[in-house]
């Protein structure tokens, strides 16, 4: 009988098209690979399940034979069709995390020049490609449209994508400024369409449980969150996006990893002060920030305080440590990808009882990824598919108001940093909205 089972099973495999991957393991077209097929969800009555949920077979087949596992352990869950675009580093480890998260599917992409998405799709194996972004924003078929173009045009992107009424997440950041941010949320509020920075970190396991604890009081009061984040930028090329006057720069590019951590520590809480200082330049690009940040905690219970800093002049440990008043949480490196805390609780001045809570990331040893961690972009994808199955129009783990906040803290940091391009950028912001309201004002038109 198991026998039999294997063989209907594999037929099935062999039969069915590449869609929702639900276990990584392809990497090409036409390339062979050896692939652990896990039928964990099948059941025969005349056979032991317990046994059965252990069978497991290595086999080598081809990519464009697919998982039919998917389809047999959640045939009721409809699956999410995923508009990609732009073709870039990060949109390439998105469509390769979206391959192994159940229920979704890369169905469309489109770049600036269509042959730059047919390459793309190609490998990934995406069906459809769009002569255009405006083509693939109004395709009925598209459930979500995922933004992982350069940071300049994520605002312009977005509204796209609002108009048309199209579920959008916008890789961070959501906008460059918090002007745009602003409009790009009462857009999504007035249309009522999902919308989400694509603060990915968020949803890790291991960060989820590290709020969870701070909410449940695991440390006492939360007194203070430390973190630091660098890699070393003296490689870059002169073309790297690392150099972009608009967006370049060590703050857009990993602060706001350490920025959001004030959310993980205080929830709920406003931004009370901002102060930050640049001690270093690179090719007219901030390099290392310093940032402190106090919170007013929710109910007046006094002030939470956020230190970091970033920097591109060195490979950082990168870990975080949430401190309370009876303990802390340490957040192992890298915790940006985050896979193992550690808690520490309080007993006695220099003692205390460690809890270690391990949470590893899925195998991506099967694919060739840009950035490290980027498997843990699944997690992201997952709960976004809730939120558009059940037609939400914002996400718990990372709301809107999450992004103004954290839009917020970026202005005052890069403006406080000395980031050129964003207050050059401010200043053309200002005098176009004060030529309006001259313009709007009877007084200042009759004069």
């Amino acid at each position: 009988m198991l026998m039999l089972m294997f063989i209907l099973t594999y037929s099935l495999l062999v039969v069915t098209s590449d869609r929702t991957l639900s276990s990584a393991f392809t990497k090409h077209e036409n390339e062979k690979v050896n692939v652990k097929i896990i039928f964990t969800c099948v059941r025969v009555k005349s056979y032991n399940s317990q046994k059965f949920d252990s069978f497991y077979t290595t086999m080598t087949y081809p990519r464009a034979f697919t998982t039919l596992a998917t389809a047999i352990a959640s045939p009721a869950i409809k699956n999410v069709n995923w508009g990609i675009l732009s073709t870039g580093k990060i949109s390439n480890d998105f469509c390769q995390a979206i391959r192994i998260t159940e229920g979704a599917t890369a169905s469309c992409v489109a770049a600036r020049a269509k042959d730059s998405a047919q390459i793309f799709a190609d490998k990934h194996n995406i069906e459809k490609v769009h002569d255009c972004y405006e083509s693939l924003v109004k395709d009925p078929e598209v459930d979500v449209v995922y933004i992982g173009s350069v940071a300049d045009s994520h605002a312009k992107l977005a509204k796209m994508c609002l108009d048309a009424k199209k579920p959008v997440v916008v890789e961070k950041p959501l906008a460059l400024n918090l002007d745009d941010a602003h409009e790009l949320v009462a857009m999504a509020r007035k249309h009522d369409v999902f919308l989400m920075e694509g603060m990915w970190s968020r949803f890790f396991p291991a960060m989820k449980k590290a709020r969870e604890l701070v909410d449940n009081g695991a440390i006492g009061e939360p007194v203070m969150v430390q973190a630091d984040f660098g890699w070393n930028t003296k490689d870059c090329t002169p073309e790297d996006r690392m150099w972009n006057r608009l967006s370049g720069g060590m703050t857009y590019d990993i602060a706001m990893y350490c920025a959001m951590l004030g959310q993980v520590g205080f929830r709920g809480s406003s931004v009370n002060s901002v102060h930050a200082i640049c001690s270093n330049y690179r090719n007219g690009m901030e390099q290392t920030v310093l940032a402190n940040i106090l919170f007013d905690k929710v109910g007046g219970a006094g002030m939470g305080a956020l230190q970091f800093y970033v920097t591109g002049q060195a490979n950082t440990e990168e870990r975080t440590v949430i401190q309370g008043t009876s303990g802390r949480i340490t957040i192992a490196p890298p915790a940006h990808t985050p896979h193992k805390l550690t808690v520490n609780y309080n007993t006695g001045r220099g003692e205390s009882k460690e809890e270690v809570m391990e949470y590893p990331l899925p195998d991506d040893t099967w694919a060739d990824w840009y950035y490290p961690g980027s498997i843990g972009f699944t997690y992201q994808i997952e709960a976004v598919n809730e939120c558009i199955r059940k037609g939400k129009e914002e996400c718990d783990t990372f709301t809107l108001d999450d992004s103004l906040q954290l839009a917020y803290l970026m202005d005052e940091i890069l403006e406080q940093a000395g980031h050129e391009g964003f207050i050059e950028a401010k200043a053309i912001r200002q005098n176009s909205q004060h030529k309006g309201d001259q313009e709007n004002d009877p007084v200042s038109v009759v004069a």
